[in-house]
């Protein structure tokens, strides 16, 4: 779940969750690395002289008992390692 950007405009109570385009494998996170195993990586398969769509999705999600309204932005990094 990515937390919200801080900021005093800010809503409160969400967060936002990114899952794969059949929004049945959520995105897991983990350090910034091409290393195999590390956590949080996604296979997508093989291909061979063609091109892939990575298509994902983002949900505001309730993490809190109470929302308060506001900017609900957040940030993530995508490293893309061809193994």
């Amino acid at each position: 779940m990515l937390t919200l950007t801080p900021g005093a405009a800010s809503a409160r109570g969400i967060g936002i969750r990114i899952t794969r385009q059949d929004r049945a494998q959520r995105v897991a996170y983990g350090p910034d690395s091409a290393l195999p195993g590390n956590p949080g990586q996604l296979s997508f398969g093989t291909t061979t002289g063609a091109t892939r769509d990575l298509v994902f999705t983002a949900a505001y999600v309730q993490t809190q008992a109470f929302i308060a309204g506001g900017t609900a932005n957040a940030i993530a990094t995508i490293t893309m390692s061809y193994q």
